[in-house]
């Protein structure tokens, strides 16, 4: 369900506007045609409650967080 995707990103990236921003890029850069918006939108906050956890190695160098987005 989207509502328990959404408080589980939310745990990660706790400003609202900052999550709507990320869940936003997040689904253009997964969504293919062929598959729902919405399957896509879904697999995108799944993908931050769970990824966001584990930062890049480069971020040290930049002070900021990166995260991956590849395909599973």
């Amino acid at each position: 369900m989207r509502s328990e995707l959404i408080f589980r990103a939310k745990e990660t990236v706790t400003n609202k506007y900052k999550l709507c921003q990320t869940a936003s890029k997040a689904t253009r850069r997964l969504h293919i045609s062929s598959t729902n918006t919405t399957d896509t939108i879904n697999s995108a906050f799944a993908r931050i409650a769970d990824d966001l956890n584990e930062p890049n190695p480069d971020s040290s160098r930049t002070g900021t967080t990166s995260f991956r987005w590849e395909m599973r």
